[in-house]
């Protein structure tokens, strides 16, 4: 299955391009998220449910002696008032709107939609309003389709049981959402992990981990795998998620079917794509050569292998004409771990058969990959 990484090596941690977390802090929504036929983003499928993140990060955001930290995948930190800022705008599509409670310590304002805090004894639950989450953990669950298209999956407090309810009510869409071991929605349509789902091979889900305790929000990323063979359907929805990551520099293969010939990259193209990682997965000769003749091979300059024998190698440099950097494993190589002699028989082999421009090492165990690298 496909690892993606669109950064490129710095001392700074970025978010990845392309992804749902770099779309919501770009503050470029009309450009970057897909609306439905209503003219609505993800997170106008329910409402309330976009009320409750608003309204607790509003909270947090009213008071300066809170720690606001948000923790996103690559580490980056940012105060949640910066978030509360870039997706307020978004408030418009309400259909709730907040109230006051008699002696409260808050007011409404901007045509109800807007709370503001007038007092420090109590804090903003005074606010009316369907399950306003202000104590506890609780997960709020966002799904990237292959279908270019981006859907509320659910929200839940951590310790209550998941279930899955009708949202008719709120919905533009009149389906189901919810989040459930054995149920998951893409786009306001609900599907069973067992079923329909295992088809979809790769999305992306991104669970919003809300703590209201420890007064921090996590972004995490997380991954669901098909279990079915890689053919042409699994290139289909990889290919069209490779279509979305426009400034994608690096993609890396973590495993493959083995129950298939077929081996990463497959027919794969991006534009932008210049290093691939297949380090965890073994090719033969014939595969090499699928390799070097694929769009992705053809223009890659980086990569990474595990290959069966030695001749795969003087393939790889021979055959691929922008490959500047080849870190290789070879199977070969078990054959020399006892070996008494002190010279590495694979570098020498190499060093007789290939050009001078290119230079070849690898640290001192015999068993760890051989690096080369165009002078």
């Amino acid at each position: 299955m496909a690892s993606l990484d669109t950064s490129k090596t710095n001392t700074s941690p970025t978010i990845i391009t392309g992804t749902l977390l770099s779309t919501v802090f770009s503050g470029r929504w009309n450009e970057k998220l897909v609306k439905d036929a209503d003219g609505a983003y993800f997170f106008d499928y329910d409402p309330v449910l976009f009320k409750h993140l608003i309204n607790q990060l509003r909270y947090w955001s009213l008071n300066p002696l809170v720690t606001r930290v948000f923790s996103s995948p690559s580490g980056n930190q940012n105060e949640f008032i910066s978030f509360v800022r870039c997706l307020k705008f978004a408030e418009r599509f309400l259909s709730d709107t907040f109230s006051e409670k008699e002696n409260s310590n808050v007011k409404i304002v901007d045509n109800q939609r807007l709370c503001v805090k007038i007092g420090e004894d109590q804090h903003c639950a005074y606010v009316t309003g369907t399950l306003l989450y202000f104590q506890g953990k609780h997960f709020i669950k966002l799904v990237t389709s292959l279908t270019k298209q981006i859907g509320f999956i659910g929200i839940r407090p951590a310790n209550i049981p998941i279930q899955v309810k009708s949202t008719k009510t709120y919905l533009p869409i009149s389906d189901t959402f919810g989040i459930d071991n054995n149920c998951l929605v893409i786009d306001g349509h609900c599907i069973t992990m067992g079923t329909s789902w295992v088809t979809g091979c790769l999305s992306n889900t991104f669970v919003i981990e809300l703590d209201c305790d420890a007064r921090t929000m996590h972004i995490k990323r997380d991954q669901y795998y098909s279990q079915i063979d890689h053919g042409p359907i699994y290139e289909l929805h990889l290919q069209a998620l490779l279509d979305r990551l426009f400034h994608l520099h690096r993609l890396h293969f973590i495993s493959c079917s083995h129950s298939t010939w077929l081996r990463p990259p497959f027919q794969l193209t991006h534009t932008s794509v210049r290093e691939l990682g297949l380090i965890n997965i073994e090719y033969s000769n014939e595969q090499c050569t699928v390799l070097t003749r694929s769009p992705l091979g053809i223009q890659c300059e980086v990569l990474y292998i595990h290959i069966k024998n030695r001749i795969c190698i003087l393939d790889l440099i021979q055959t691929m004409a922008n490959l500047r950097f080849l870190q290789v494993e070879c199977d070969e190589n078990w054959t020399n771990q006892q070996s008494l002699e002190t010279t590495d028989q694979l570098i020498e082999w190499l060093q007789s058969r290939i050009s001078s421009k290119w230079m070849i090492a690898r640290q001192n165990h015999r068993s760890s990959p051989v690096v080369l690298w165009i002078r």
